[in-house]
């Protein structure tokens, strides 16, 4: 028997997606550092229990088509970015480290695994700033999408003018990804989706039974569309028409915040959701 105690609170506030209450997810136990608690916040008052369920759970209690242990997640940097290491047949590829190199390299050497490459689902310096640290150490090339250089290349610029501080210079780019291509990890394959919107170069991250969606889908949530490069419809209709057309069972593992599933997305995401409240496109 399990005791299932579910909470609803407060999404937390970044500055790279729209905010809104949002329901309870299931989040990976595999998340390390300091992660967020339900609700994002820790403000204790904004979460209110509700009814407590006692339900008999089989074991495993996801019968879903991945092995979770394998994604393992690190929070990283001042906007709390979610930094992905994900890791087969003792390979792994490193997903946007925004932030906090050295912390990232002490977890890989923990999993001892050999980093194949380092990809960015998109070049906002929040899910860059970390690339340079890693790919010293680990001697592996970074990959981006190519309509997503010219962002890249005026980080230090717009980060000084929509943010106001100064960061390091944009890491050199080693190669690029095309839609559809295929990236080989161990004895799986990742298939890279280009889902541009939040910026022209946006992709996400295809495996067995989950996606990597940078900042355009979240657990109840969009990317935001305002910066330079942004679209609101190219980004719903990359939502709609790429990530939707995944299985409703797929974990979705967003660029900030906790996890949520297509299917739950393509029910009550507030934007985009059928039963949305804010549908847009």
């Amino acid at each position: 028997m399990h005791l299932l105690v579910p909470k609803v609170g407060k999404m937390y506030l970044s500055s790279l997606f729209y905010c809104l209450n949002r329901k309870t997810s299931l989040v990976s136990n595999n998340q390390q550092g300091d992660p967020l608690p339900q609700g994002g916040r820790r403000d204790d008052h904004s979460l209110w229990p509700v009814a407590i369920l006692i339900l008999p759970i089989p074991s495993p209690w996801w019968s879903g088509p991945t092995d979770l242990s394998k994604i393992h997640t690190l929070v990283v940097g001042q906007l709390q970015t979610n930094c992905y290491v994900v890791e087969s047949n003792s390979h792994a590829l490193i997903v946007d480290p925004g932030d906090e190199p050295e912390r990232i390299l002490r977890f890989v050497k923990d999993l001892n695994v050999t980093i194949t490459c380092i990809v960015a689902t998109h070049t906002h310096f929040d899910h860059v700033l970390g690339v340079d640290g890693v790919r010293i150490v680990t001697k592996t090339p970074f990959l981006i999408h190519r309509d997503d250089l010219s962002m890249l290349e005026s980080m230090q610029s717009r980060v000084r003018q929509f943010m106001g501080f100064e960061v390091p210079p944009p890491p050199k780019v080693d190669g690029y990804l095309k839609d559809g291509e295929l990236l080989k990890l161990g004895d799986k394959t990742i298939r890279v989706l280009h889902t541009p919107g939040h910026s022209p170069g946006s992709i996400s991250l295809s495996g067995e039974g989950y996606v990597l969606t940078g900042d355009a889908l979240f657990n109840q949530s969009i990317g935001r569309t305002d910066l330079p490069g942004g679209d609101l419809q190219t980004l719903v209709q990359s939502i709609k028409e790429r990530l939707f057309k995944l299985g409703d069972e797929t974990i979705v593992y967003p660029g900030h915040g906790p996890e949520t599933t297509i299917g739950d997305e393509k029910l009550a995401n507030p934007f985009v959701g059928k039963a949305g409240r804010l549908q847009i496109g």
